[in-house]
C-alpha cells in the first residue's frame, strides 16, 4: 500500500516536472527580442529540472551531477561570449510577450487537465503488494540505472560525444571564418 503510494506520487511529481519542462520550452517563443542573458538563464533552470528529473528516474546520480556540470560549464562559456559581443543592451521584458506566454500556458493547462480526465493519464493499477521481494528486486533493476555506462545508456553517451565534437568543430569553423575571435577586440 504504501509502495503503491510512493510510486503514485514519484510518477505525479514527473509528470510535473513535464509540465514545467514544458513552461520553460514555451518561453523563448521571440528569439530576436530576448536578451542573450535571459536565454542564458532560461537554459540554466531547463538543465535544473532536467537533473532533477533524471535522480528521480535514475538510481545513479552520477549521470545527471556530470550532465549538470556540462551544461552550466556551456552556460558560463556562452555567458562570456555574449557579455563580450554585445555591447550593454538593456535587459527589459516586454508586456506583449508577458501576455502570450501566459496565454500559452492556460492553453497547455487545458490540454493537461483534457488528457488527465479524458484519456484517464493517472490511472495507475501497480499493484504491489501482492509482489513477492525478488519479483520486486527484479523490477526495480530493470527500470533503473546502476552504472553511467551501461549498454541501455551507451547511445546516449555517444550521442552526447558527437554533439560536443560538432559543436567545438563549428566554433571553431566560425573562428576561422572571420580570422578573428568571437569576442570584440578594443582597437
Amino acid at each position: 500500500m504504501i509502495i503503491n503510494l510512493l510510486l503514485e506520487y514519484k510518477y505525479i511529481f514527473i509528470m510535473i516536472l513535464d509540465i514545467v519542462m514544458f513552461v520553460i520550452m514555451l518561453i523563448p517563443s521571440n528569439f530576436l527580442k530576448f536578451h542573450p542573458f535571459m536565454l542564458s538563464l532560461i537554459l540554466g533552470f531547463y538543465t535544473i529540472v532536467l537533473v532533477l528529473k533524471l535522480n528521480i528516474l535514475n538510481n545513479n546520480y552520477w549521470y545527471s551531477y556530470l550532465l549538470f556540470l556540462l551544461m552550466i560549464g556551456g552556460v558560463m562559456i556562452l555567458i562570456l561570449y555574449l557579455t563580450s559581443i554585445s555591447n550593454n543592451e538593456l535587459f527589459k521584458m516586454n508586456f506583449k510577450f508577458i501576455i502570450y506566454f501566459f496565454f500559452k500556458v492556460f492553453l497547455m493547462i487545458i490540454s493537461m487537465i483534457y488528457m488527465i480526465n479524458i484519456m484517464g493519464l493517472f490511472n495507475f493499477n501497480i499493484n504491489f503488494i501482492s509482489l513477492e521481494i525478488s519479483q520486486m528486486i527484479i523490477f526495480f533493476d530493470e527500470y533503473f540505472m546502476k552504472n553511467l555506462y551501461m549498454v541501455m545508456d551507451l547511445n546516449l553517451s555517444i550521442y552526447l560525444i558527437i554533439y560536443l565534437l560538432i559543436l567545438l568543430i563549428l566554433s571553431v569553423l566560425i573562428c576561422l571564418k572571420n580570422f578573428l575571435p568571437l569576442r570584440q577586440l578594443n582597437d
